[in-house]
């Protein structure tokens, strides 16, 4: 984060954080597959591989939901601004749809 916040002089938002993330496994599905950046075989990648990012571990299942830390945040005010900060943290939470025909955690 101090590297962030040096380069744009900002801190990064909820958007910046999750970019982040999903940039950073689709890069590692690419490697995974030697370069090779066709849908088919990221989409395969996928699903073989464990990424570790600034949020935890990301992982996904064979029907394509993820696997992942999950966090309940708390905002509050630090100095000028707002910020969050972590309450609680579910390790490796399962991710299920609601109201989806996809089989559950």
């Amino acid at each position: 984060m101090d590297s962030f916040t040096k380069k744009y002089s900002n801190l990064p938002t909820a958007i910046s954080v999750t970019a982040d993330i999903c940039m950073t496994i689709y890069l590692e599905a690419v490697k995974s597959t030697n370069g090779d950046a066709a849908p088919d075989k990221v989409n395969a990648a996928l699903h073989k591989i464990k990424v570790n990012t600034t949020a935890g571990t990301f992982s996904f299942r064979d029907d394509g939901l993820g696997i992942a830390d999950m966090y309940i945040l708390k905002v509050g005010k630090v100095s000028d601004r707002l910020d969050w900060s972590v309450v609680d943290k579910y390790s490796q939470h399962r991710w299920t749809c609601q109201g989806s025909n996809r089989k559950r955690a």
